[in-house]
């Protein structure tokens, strides 16, 4: 009777001490993902909390408000510094806030590691510790979910860039080219006008187009649009201070392929140009637009299909 009561005196010590022993003052959490793209690349989809939606998990219930995401129970606020390669989250459960961080390590030209991590401290009370570990559990699991579908998201440069960018080669080196100034951008109207007048120029001089038509616009001032067509060919033609022959150097290219109206193509050839930014290339000559499509048969936007092209070193 004795032993049982001593028993039944020590064994709530035990417990407690058990949890003191198990349970540290400070609970750490870490989670590291690493991919394979330039860090510049991963630190815009960070940067940019309207960005994670494309790769949080259950995506149909994740977002609560700009800068607020939701897994389960758990609330996670997007703070939108920037520090040293590193941004604040900080997680919300039932009113307790846990503040985080998550930080971008370069470890070379194309490859990333991203690190998340954040500490509890714990109580001197044995239950308040065991529910600071349940909590601890719970934001370690939902981190690791977290980044785990970041890693599979990362693990497709096309999510990264929001296109399918392929190296190629420039492969038609002769062209017949003609350019004008316009007030307004170009209309597919005035593009086509442009092409049909060297196109016929072509034919009468004896040669012969050989790829998609090609064009290029620039803004020169905030009243007038630089635009240039061309056309690959297979002789060059006599020229007449007009249309001209223009020489490419048959070297590296970046490729993508789009389907869209003039924003889609815009866009494209930002994404183009944060690549050549986060893969340090240079600009061998400017890019242009192959125009798949023909614009004037397919008066609907949505549905052209254009491949952007860029000449890089």
């Amino acid at each position: 009777m004795v032993k049982w009561l001593v028993g039944l005196l020590i064994a709530p010590v035990v417990l407690v001490s058990g949890v003191y022993v198990l349970t540290p003052g400070e609970l750490r959490i870490s989670k590291l993902i690493a991919a394979n793209v330039p860090s510049a690349g991963v630190s815009r989809y960070l940067t940019d909390s309207d960005q994670w939606i494309k790769w949080w998990p259950d995506s149909n219930n994740a977002f609560v408000e700009h800068n607020v995401y939701r897994l389960d129970d758990l609330t996670f606020h997007i703070e939108n510094a920037w520090f040293n390669q590193g941004m604040n989250v900080v997680i919300r459960k039932r009113g307790t806030d846990v503040k985080s961080t998550i930080n971008l390590l370069p470890l070379a030209l194309d490859s990333v590691s991203l690190l998340w991590k954040c500490s509890l401290e714990t109580s001197d009370s044995p239950f308040e510790r065991i529910k600071r570990y349940q909590q601890a559990k719970d934001i370690k699991e939902k981190i690791s979910e977290i980044f785990d579908s970041l890693e599979t998201f990362l693990s497709k440069k096309e999510n990264v860039y929001d296109l399918h960018i392929e190296h190629g080669r420039v492969k038609d080196t002769l062209l017949a080219s003609t350019r004008t100034t316009l007030t307004e951008y170009p209309s597919a109207n005035e593009v086509y006008s442009l092409i049909g007048s060297m196109q016929h120029y072509i034919s009468e001089r004896g040669s012969k187009e050989i790829n998609y038509p090609m064009m290029n616009v620039s803004r020169v001032d905030s009243s007038r649009y630089h635009l240039m067509v061309a056309v690959a060919i297979n002789k060059a033609i006599k020229e007449n201070g007009v249309f001209e022959n223009k020489r490419m150097v048959p070297g590296k290219l970046l490729i993508a392929e789009v389907i869209g109206g003039t924003n889609t193509i815009e866009k494209g050839f930002i994404q183009l140009e944060n690549y050549m930014n986060d893969y340090q290339l240079t600009a061998a000559a400017i890019p242009f637009q192959l125009m798949i499509t023909d614009r004037i048969k397919q008066p609907d936007s949505a549905k052209w299909i254009t491949k952007l092209c860029y000449p890089v070193y």
